[in-house]
């Protein structure tokens, strides 16, 4: 596959995501979520990561994450999502791939951050909408 064009650097913001081979679904079970949120708190906190969002979809997944340490961010995804088509793989019984390739990632601005804070949590925290909705 080609390299990826992207240089991960420090005190930087990403935005990363993948979706199933075939627009599958990669999570079967609850279970799966749970196993990809342990794998996230281990390795964040290894690569000195900090993660300010995350999605789980049943067939997709997006991390936003700031790289604070050396260790680059694309590490991330490699260890929690490699690790874990290895275990899918196992548990069910299925053969190949899990993703629809290499995971993708792009560059997130500072400024596109804290936009995306004042949109979503900023009326919560007014108290202007409920946060269990």
């Amino acid at each position: 596959m080609p390299r990826r064009d992207i240089t991960f650097e420090q005190h930087h913001y990403y935005h990363i995501y993948n979706r199933g081979a075939g627009r599958h679904n990669l999570f079967i079970e609850d279970d799966n979520y749970l196993y990809i949120l342990r794998q996230l708190k281990k390795y964040l906190a290894e690569f000195s990561l900090v993660i300010i969002a995350y999605c789980l979809m049943p067939n997709h997944y997006h991390l936003l994450i700031r790289q604070a340490g050396q260790i680059a961010a694309g590490e991330l995804p490699k260890r929690v999502f490699g690790g874990y088509s290895r275990a899918v793989n196992r548990r069910y019984q299925w053969t190949g791939t899990l993703f629809e390739g290499r995971f993708k990632a792009r560059h997130v601005d500072r400024t596109i951050i804290c936009a995306i804070y004042a949109a979503t949590f900023m009326p919560i925290q007014s108290r202007m909408a409920l946060s269990n909705v």
